[in-house]
């Protein structure tokens, strides 16, 4: 398990993110030029036309479509600071 990665954010799709990112951004970033890239041996720097906005999660718990909630290890300790903030009982 690895957790308390410094700020580190995994992506499930890296390619299709910064294809994503890059669609308006001078350089004609191809998918296969981004790829490219990202397989170099040096960082390329790329400034955007305009920022993008970004939201991040962080949740112990998850609902899905099909129906099922599903629950995840708190390694954080969010959940037991939320629950004495909205003066709650932990929940065990």
């Amino acid at each position: 398990m690895r957790a308390f990665s410094h700020g580190c954010i995994r992506v499930s799709d890296p390619l299709a993110l910064a294809t994503l990112v890059l669609k308006d951004a001078p350089g004609n970033w191809t998918r296969e030029k981004i790829q490219a890239a990202m397989n170099g041996r040096t960082s390329v720097r790329i400034d955007l036309a305009r920022p993008i906005n970004v939201l991040i999660l962080y949740a112990t718990a998850l609902a899905t479509e099909a129906g099922p909630v599903m629950f995840f290890d708190d390694i954080y300790g969010y959940d037991r600071k939320l629950e004495r903030q909205l003066g709650l009982p932990p929940v065990t």
